[in-house]
């Protein structure tokens, strides 16, 4: 969605103008606020991701690009179901993304492409945990053409990954069972 409008800041308790509605909307990711919410979030792995085309493009506000194949200027405000995680609205997690929440975080900036994925005004550990959780469960790119947004049904679903105390688990077991086995051998 391309929006000429305000794309809003944090005002040291909340952010305004529309990400203040995403915000809202997203209500700590169960995305049952009063702003802008979506249906198709799955959990904390996707979301609606707000941005400048400046920050997206890397672009002056007074030049042009294009963002999923329209036309767009450095001041309006792009929002995108993809990834939380994705601070460059490309559809994917990868380094670009590392790259934007490592730059940021130690100078205090917020904004969902800066890295403050969980929309609370700071970047922090939270956001990292969100990264890092998504990068590895993610499935394939989100399309950033101009396909109608009913057929972003048709993208391929996240892969499972098991989590790393699950095999702590399974690896102990194994120990044991291996174990056992010596020692009803001899």
């Amino acid at each position: 969605m391309i929006i000429r409008g305000d794309v809003g800041s944090w005002n040291g308790s909340s952010y305004t103008g529309l990400t203040g509605l995403i915000a809202s909307g997203r209500n700590s990711g169960s995305w049952n606020g009063g702003g802008t919410v979506t249906s198709s979030a799955i959990g904390k792995l996707t979301t609606l991701a707000i941005a400048t085309a400046a920050q997206v493009k890397g672009i002056a506000a007074i030049e042009t690009a294009t963002w999923s194949g329209q036309a767009v200027s450095g001041t309006d405000t792009l929002v995108m179901y993809t990834y939380s995680g994705d601070a460059n609205l490309d559809g994917k997690i990868d380094v670009d993304d590392y790259g934007r929440i490592d730059f940021n975080a130690p100078l205090g900036t917020s904004g969902y492409s800066n890295g403050d994925f969980n929309y609370d005004g700071k970047i922090n550990v939270d956001d990292y945990g969100i990264i890092d959780f998504n990068v590895g469960i993610q499935g394939a790119p989100f399309s950033t053409s101009t396909q109608p947004l009913a057929d972003f049904a048709n993208q391929a679903t996240p892969t499972t990954v098991p989590e790393p105390a699950s095999l702590s688990l399974l690896a102990g077991s194994l120990l044991t069972l291996r174990r056992r086995r010596s020692k009803s051998t001899y």
